[in-house]
């Protein structure tokens, strides 16, 4: 399971860096706004993966960012829908084609 998120443009990005590090010490940084996160395993501490969406936008919140979350299968799953979609989009393994597939071409 792979996670990003992706935050408003007046974000910091040390503290969207230090969200993405409460969950995971596996991330990718992708510019000032988008961070990837390597969510394998963090479902015995957080829940499932829409329980996971739920408290990354909460301890982003909580840390005054407002952010995009997507979690997905694959890392490029979760880039590219987390461009598209506001909000929270979980996408169950297995999936990420068919979710991926009805993005605009411009996006890939």
């Amino acid at each position: 399971m792979f996670g990003v998120l992706y935050a408003a443009p007046e974000s910091s990005s040390s503290a969207l860096e230090e969200v993405a590090r409460d969950f995971s010490p596996r991330i990718e940084l992708h510019g000032a706004r988008e961070i990837g996160i390597d969510l394998h395993g963090v479902s015995r501490l957080f829940g499932d993966a829409r329980e996971v969406a739920h408290e990354l936008r909460r301890t982003a919140a909580d840390r005054g960012l407002r952010v995009r979350v997507a979690i997905a299968g694959t890392r490029t799953a979760a880039r590219l829908l987390v461009r598209h979609r506001a909000g929270l989009t979980i996408v169950e393994r297995g999936t990420e084609a068919a979710a991926v597939a009805l993005l605009p071409l411009a996006l890939l």
